[in-house]
Parts: structure tokens; C-alpha cells; sequence
């Protein structure tokens, strides 16, 4: 059986190469509970300006030293740290801000480059299917790394992301350790519309899912074959009927929601 320390500590380090790789100046590490130490890795994120380890066994803080940029961490349900008494010496010496309570203020940002989006002219805007409104129910996701994965989206949505299937502009991007399913279409000749069809953590398998494709891309002609007269594809009628289903049934769910929204939209690329 995986010992419960090991996996959080790999899930937390693929967290932090992922921020490094990013360049990212918030790092979630929330939820990973068996994770009683920080590893040393991240020293190397320089960028780091918000950290949160909410619901972690962290009982250390010292390796945040090494992080001088660094302005708020996060420790709300982090249980051990509220006995620590030696918190005060590395708050004195820089301006870090500690939190034992949710929605911290954000980091002071500095002004940005314009996104790849703003420079073509293009307006990015987010939606999301009923699926994935229920994906974030069963993930129990917090309204802040909610907002991050939002921003992350619409900053940048392609980075890191990998298309799924030639026919579709569906696309897979793992972000803070959960993986997003979402569609890019033209609302408008100038709005991109970026539909967040579901998301999953630990994640989601991406060859089921692009094999899953297929027959949308078929259906909407997309594929290079005839596109047959295919009826609507059946979804879930309620959250208790969702949540019944197997990850099998319900990555069907995800991808015959995007398809519905294709099918209805000029294909981005």
C-alpha cells in the first residue's frame, strides 16, 4: 500500500516543478495532508510571491526562508503551525504575511506584459459546462484556487496544454496539480471562449479522452470522415446521477458536453 507521506511529497513536488517551470508566483500545496515537510526544491521557485499549504501536516516553515520575494503565506486548517512559537523571527526579518484564516488579500503585483491573447487583439472569455460545475463539487476545490485556475486560463490558456485530437480544439492542462478538460471556439470573430468542461485531481486520462473524441469529431464532420446524422448525446440528469457514474462514464460526460458546444461554435483552431 503507498505510503500516504510518499505520494503527498510527490504530488508536491510535481506542484512545484510545474511553478518553476511557470515562472508562477502562487503555489497551492492545499489538501495534501500527509505532507509534513517542505521539500527542498522549493528554494528554486525565485518568482514565488503567495504559498498556500492549507490542510497540510506542515509543521516547519524555515525553508521559506530561502524564498526572499515571497509576501503571504496561507495556513488556514494547518493545525500544527498554530503551536509554533518561533514563527515571529522570519516574520521580522522580511515582510511576510502569515494567514490562519481563508481569502487572504492578494500579493502587491508588479505591472504586466500584455498576454499572447491581448497582443492578437483577442478577447479570452471563461464558461464552464454543467459537468465540470459538478466536477468542482466532487474535487472540493476552495474559491481561491478556483480564481487562480480562472486567471491561469484566461492569462495564458494554451501553456503547458496539450491538444487532445486533431478534429476538436479540445485541450488538457494540469494547473496546481489538477488536470482541465477545456474547449477554445470563436464566440465572436475577436472573443475566444474557453469552456471548462472538467477537471479532476489527481487527473484525468488523456488517452481515454482523446479516443472519446473520435466520434463528436466524426459527428461534427471534423475528422476527415462523412459526418453521419447523429442524435444528441445523453448527459447526466442530476449531481447524485454524475457522481454515481465511474471515471469512465463520466470522462464520456465531459467530452459529449464539449461537443454539444462545438457543435454550435466556429472552431478556434
Amino acid at each position: 500500500m503507498p505510503d500516504p507521506a510518499e505520494t503527498a511529497r510527490a504530488e508536491a513536488l510535481a506542484r512545484i516543478r510545474t511553478a518553476e517551470a511557470s515562472g508562477a508566483a502562487e503555489l497551492s500545496l492545499y489538501g495534501l495532508k500527509a505532507l509534513d515537510r517542505l521539500p527542498a526544491e522549493i528554494a528554486g521557485l525565485s518568482a514565488l510571491r503567495s504559498l498556500d499549504l492549507g490542510e497540510t501536516g506542515i509543521a516547519d516553515i524555515a525553508p521559506l526562508a530561502a524564498l526572499p520575494g515571497l509576501q503571504i503565506v496561507q495556513l488556514v486548517g494547518t493545525p500544527a503551525l498554530r503551536q509554533i512559537q518561533d514563527l515571529e523571527p522570519l516574520m521580522d526579518a522580511r515582510d511576510l504575511r502569515l494567514f490562519f484564516e481563508a481569502h487572504p488579500p492578494m500579493p502587491e503585483t508588479v505591472p504586466e506584459a500584455p498576454g499572447p491573447f491581448a497582443i492578437r487583439g483577442i478577447a479570452p472569455r471563461l464558461e464552464t459546462t454543467q459537468i465540470a460545475e459538478w466536477d468542482i463539487a466532487l474535487t472540493g476545490l476552495g474559491a481561491a484556487q478556483l480564481d487562480r485556475i480562472g486567471r491561469a486560463l484566461l492569462a495564458g490558456s494554451f501553456a503547458g496544454a496539450a491538444r487532445l485530437h486533431p478534429g476538436l480544439p479540445v485541450f488538457l492542462r494540469r494547473f496546481e496539480g489538477v488536470d482541465l478538460l477545456f474547449l477554445a471556439s470563436r464566440a465572436e470573430p475577436q472573443v475566444l471562449a474557453l469552456t471548462l468542461g472538467g477537471l479532476a485531481r489527481p487527473g484525468l486520462d488523456a488517452a481515454e479522452l482523446a479516443a472519446l473524441i473520435d466520434g463528436p469529431a466524426t459527428a461534427l464532420g471534423r475528422s476527415g470522415a462523412a459526418a453521419p446524422d447523429a442524435p444528441a448525446a445523453e448527459l447526466p440528469d442530476s449531481p447524485a446521477a454524475y457522481a454515481a457514474m465511474t471515471e469512465s462514464g463520466r470522462n464520456h460526460a465531459r467530452i459529449n458536453a464539449l461537443a454539444q458546444i462545438a457543435a454550435a461554435a466556429e472552431p478556434s483552431a
